[in-house]
């Protein structure tokens, strides 16, 4: 390529990356005005925990509703000069700063497996459509969204190519993610649970090989110790105050329960984040009670409404000026995601490697699961940020499609003209996100709320 050529590139890199960064900013700093109250969004409980943890000489790991490592960062910065004010405010420019520390992992990571095009398509909408309206409000969100994003990408990578240094490392991620929020665990399952197809697919094949059985083993538990490794003085402590390893008010009683009205009345009330609930053992919450009370009429609509919930509250509730804007991106996306795995279907014939269906099952037990998850809960809190876990490992679920082998020698012509139809896909989703993020530097930051 030419010198000319190649500094001309790096100058409109420059003045992309400068642009973007201004409208960051921009965005944030809209969002900082917006965020006026600790009441919306618990952000007072996370200052109140902050403080706590501070104070403990962070000894405090939290009421077992919230996880402690949010709380813990906050802390850092917490001093008891600061008036409630001043610390809300700090809690803000923090935020702000963890948010970009999250961007920059993100951006490696995608700039590292994908196109320059892809990358930069994905991260404009990691960045605007989420990351900056987000930034300034003080909540455990955006490292949540890294730790499980990248936990996803490296299962996958793991999948395609073992190495016991990523095994240990996803149980690493996942742990963080616990520690944000008690839910990486789940992920955690997930991954271990998809090397059963490896291992069948080598039992039925007639591959006894001792140590390539053990080595599927171990790659499949590697993660789930280094998890419990790190988490253990979390969980020993959950033993030791509450008596049960994996206590959580939300997993253990509240998604149990029909409404956050019930929750508030039942274990809430009882004191179930002191101590095990002062109540009779035949009215605490559980799987089985729940099962025993409720008709699989009742159930599935559970699931149906949390659906609905979600789709109303993401894409439809506040018209057109307060969705954050990716229910249409994600929409597109997985529009593209689907042709281009139909035309591997239609080139493989189906014949997929062990590896390959171990992948794909891995990628939809992860989204379904979690998904159904998040529908289940609605009931109990309706809010369209539950979903947004999902959101980056889906970008990146749409970028090991459309850029796969399978589909870079097809081409169409348009007017005269070969295009690579993914390619042009993501160009022309691009410059909608472009004008989203347009939107919303001009007049949508001022009228939605990012927490």
């Amino acid at each position: 390529m030419p010198a000319r050529r190649l500094w001309a590139r790096y100058l409109l890199a420059a003045i992309a990356l400068s642009l973007g960064i201004a409208a960051y900013f921009r965005i944030a700093s809209i969002q900082y005005q917006v965020n006026q109250s600790t009441e919306w969004h618990d952000q007072h409980d996370f200052l109140r925990e902050a403080r706590l943890a501070y104070e403990s000489g962070f000894t405090y790991t939290g009421d077992r509703n919230r996880m402690p490592l949010y709380p813990w960062v906050l802390a850092l910065f917490y001093s008891p000069e600061l008036s409630g004010d001043e610390f809300f405010a700090r809690s803000k420019n923090v935020n702000i700063a963890v948010s970009l520390v999250c961007m920059l992992a993100l951006s490696l990571a995608f700039f590292r497996r994908f196109s320059a095009l892809y990358a930069g398509y994905a991260l404009v909408l990691i960045a605007f459509l989420i990351f900056a309206l987000k930034s300034p409000w003080t909540q455990p969100e955006l490292p949540l969204f890294t730790f499980m994003a990248l936990a996803f990408a490296l299962c996958i990578e793991s999948i395609r190519e073992p190495a016991w240094g990523k095994s240990i490392a996803i149980g690493a991620l996942f742990a963080l993610a616990h520690y944000a929020k008690a839910s990486g665990i789940l992920g955690l399952g997930i991954y271990s649970c998809s090397f059963l197809v490896v291992l069948l697919a080598q039992l039925l094949g007639g591959d006894r090989n001792r140590r390539a059985l053990l080595r599927v083993i171990g790659q499949a538990l590697a993660p789930a110790a280094a998890f419990g490794l790190l988490l253990f003085p979390y969980f020993n402590e959950n033993k030791a105050r509450y008596g049960e390893y994996l206590y959580n008010v939300n997993t253990t009683f509240y998604m149990w329960y029909d409404s956050w009205h019930e929750a508030k009345a039942g274990t809430l009330a009882a004191g179930d984040r002191v101590g095990w609930p002062d109540m009779p053992a035949e009215d605490i919450p559980s799987l089985e009670k729940y099962l025993a009370e409720h008709s699989l009429e009742e159930i599935v609509g559970r699931f149906d409404y949390g659906m609905r919930a979600i789709r109303h509250w993401a894409c439809v509730k506040f018209s057109h000026y307060y969705v954050y804007g990716y229910c249409t991106q994600f929409e597109l996306g997985a529009q593209v995601a689907l042709v281009g795995l139909a035309a591997l279907f239609l080139q493989r014939r189906g014949r997929l490697s062990a590896r390959e269906w171990q992948a794909c099952l891995f990628a939809l037990a992860f989204f379904a699961i979690y998904a159904m998850t998040i529908f289940w809960y609605q009931t109990i809190v309706s809010h369209p940020r539950f979903i947004l876990p999902l959101f980056i490992p889906a970008l990146w679920t749409f970028g090991l499609i459309g850029e796969a082998r399978w589909l870079r020698g097809i081409r169409v012509k348009i007017c005269g003209s070969a295009y690579n139809p993914p390619r042009l896909a993501w160009w022309l989703l691009l410059f909608l996100a472009l004008f989203q993020v347009l939107e919303l530097v001009t007049f949508r930051a001022f009228e939605l709320s990012g927490g």
